[in-house]
């Protein structure tokens, strides 16, 4: 376990290619369209469906998802130090 958690803090310290970048970017956006989706059901008045409301969980999980995967991406895997 302390392995893996090892690992995963030095892929986050290296390099991420350009095109993992771009995922993330793009994941985090989801991710904020999502949240603003559901945070809108605290405003009185604002009446979603559910449809709406399953819709915008799936944007947040699939963002936040995106944007974390993409991040553990790494540049050159002869950066990580060897266990």
């Amino acid at each position: 376990m302390a392995n893996m958690l090892n690992e995963a803090w030095s892929r986050l310290n290296t390099q991420t290619p350009i095109f993992f970048k771009k995922i993330s970017r793009t994941g985090k956006g989801i991710a904020a369209t999502g949240t603003a989706i559901l945070s809108s059901q605290a405003i009185p008045n604002v009446h979603l469906s559910n449809a709406v409301v399953h819709i915008a969980t799936v944007m947040l999980a699939t963002g936040v998802v995106a944007s974390a995967v993409s991040n553990l991406a790494v540049d050159d895997p002869t950066q990580l130090p060897k266990n």
